[in-house]
């Protein structure tokens, strides 16, 4: 599809590591993301993907914790796990298998919404995460990735209005992320 994928790792809110999978489009524009874990205890990274004749994908990695293990895991197309007893597999004495898939930007919870865009004046921020989340933050980013500003949310869902006038004319990024890691990230373009 012309499209790109990343493998590696996110943390959540304990500093662990699990797996991750991003699905980038041809213009490198974030489609959906994926967390995987084996269990709470055992860390866990990717580190290849291949595409599998059904469309699919196989991550492959490790899980650590006091030694490293080999770990295999096969997703469909949109990147979510098999039944675990016929396709997620661990090598080694500290694994157990899948325990939990966390869709990170799935578009049928509508993470975040953002209107209007372009905006001169205010932004609307509407937002959802499919979990009550513990911490909760909205951020500013500019095109280099850097925080411009950021506010804790109360709750898992929500709204909020935001000002951009005071803001240079260019294209921003707003992000949503939970405690795990979970992310929602939209372009903004500011024009006055």
């Amino acid at each position: 599809d012309g499209g790109y994928l990343a493998v590696g790792a996110t943390h959540d809110q304990n500093n662990e590591q699990r797996g991750w999978l991003l699905k980038l489009d041809a213009n490198g524009d974030s489609l959906w993301a994926r967390s995987y874990y084996t269990r709470y205890e055992l860390s866990s990274q990717f580190y290849d993907v291949s595409h599998t004749q059904d469309g699919g994908f196989v991550l492959t990695g490790f899980g650590f914790g006091d030694d490293q293990d080999l770990w295999i895991v096969k997703t469909d197309s949109l990147g979510f796990s098999c039944n675990p007893a016929d396709c997620d597999s661990c090598v080694g004495d500290d694994c157990d298998t899948l325990y939990d898939v966390v869709d990170y930007t799935s578009t049928s919870h509508n993470l975040l919404n953002i209107y209007p865009n372009p905006a001169n004046q205010m932004l609307q921020i509407q937002y959802n995460i499919p979990r009550k989340s513990k911490k909760l933050t909205v951020s500013l980013l500019d095109l280099n990735g850097r925080v411009l500003d950021q506010m804790g949310l109360p709750n898992h869902y929500g709204a909020l209005s935001y000002p951009v006038e005071q803001l240079p004319s260019g294209l921003y990024f707003i992000q949503i992320k939970d405690e795990l890691g979970l992310t929602g990230t939209q372009k903004v373009v500011i024009f006055h």
